[in-house]
């Protein structure tokens, strides 16, 4: 597993001030019921608040993950988010027998496993 391989740059421990300057690994967002929201989605929740991506310096006068709602989130939606996105370049700076681990993981077959980290048999 990756945290077992890396321990000083990946956790499993979702507590921040255990985590700070490493990479959360949050296996339990893989679940089937894992309720994470791409963004700019509704929730189902009431007044079907937004999903919204917000700049660092937005964060903190937040108090609610409910802060934005459908008319909230056209007002500050002025343009396509994804307009040029495949004209991005970039590439994650990877070492390369990091980059070769990674080729490895995503050719692997596609497989249903138990939750948790423990069944990660690849990693």
């Amino acid at each position: 597993m990756m945290v077992e391989a890396e321990p000083e740059r990946f956790t499993i421990n979702s507590r921040k001030n255990v985590r700070r300057g490493k990479i959360y690994l949050d296996y339990l967002r893989n679940g089937q019921t894992a309720s994470a929201i791409a963004p700019y989605s509704t929730r189902a929740r009431e007044r079907a608040p937004v999903s919204e991506p917000i700049d660092w310096n937005e964060l903190s006068p937040l108090t609610s993950g409910a802060a934005f709602n459908m008319d909230a989130a056209l007002k500050r939606f002025r343009k396509d988010p994804w307009k040029a996105i495949e004209r991005v370049k970039q590439a994650l700076p990877l070492k390369h027998a990091e980059r070769r681990e990674l080729r490895r993981v995503l050719t692997l077959p596609q497989t249903r496993h138990k939750r948790g980290p423990s069944s990660w048999r690849h990693f």
